[in-house]
């Protein structure tokens, strides 16, 4: 079938695993932003962990992004059974609004298909 690897066991884990690692720099992020990192920074030890953290986490991150963002676009160009208008919202949701949309996209469209599929192929 056309793009099965879209919805193969590996790349649903690598979309799901993706989507865990923006989330987590997400909330490193807003964690950044209050009055509580700028304590800790203050602090020798818990300072540089809270950095290592960050490092890690953008590290990770950056290319988990890059993962569901076009995973998501190819998967709803490609392989989404949605009417031809619903489509088209979807993909100008997932490009206007990354990282975001894809994750939007993953959590109610996504998963719910490959679901659908892999019931279908092992049922």
């Amino acid at each position: 079938m056309k793009n099965s690897w879209l919805v193969s066991k590996f790349a649903y884990n690598m979309f799901l695993y993706s989507v865990w690692a923006i989330v987590c720099l997400g909330l490193y992020i807003v964690f950044e932003m209050t009055p509580w990192f700028q304590q800790v920074e203050t602090f020798h030890v818990p300072g540089l962990v809270v950095f290592l953290l960050g490092v890690a986490l953008s590290t990770v991150g950056e290319p988990a992004i890059l993962i569901i963002y076009f995973g998501m676009a190819i998967y709803c160009i490609c392989r989404d059974c949605s009417s031809v208008g619903k489509k088209i919202a979807l993909i100008v949701f997932i490009l206007f609004t990354p990282p975001f949309g894809a994750i939007v996209y993953f959590f109610t469209v996504y998963r719910k298909q490959w679901a659908i599929h892999r019931e279908a192929a092992h049922g």
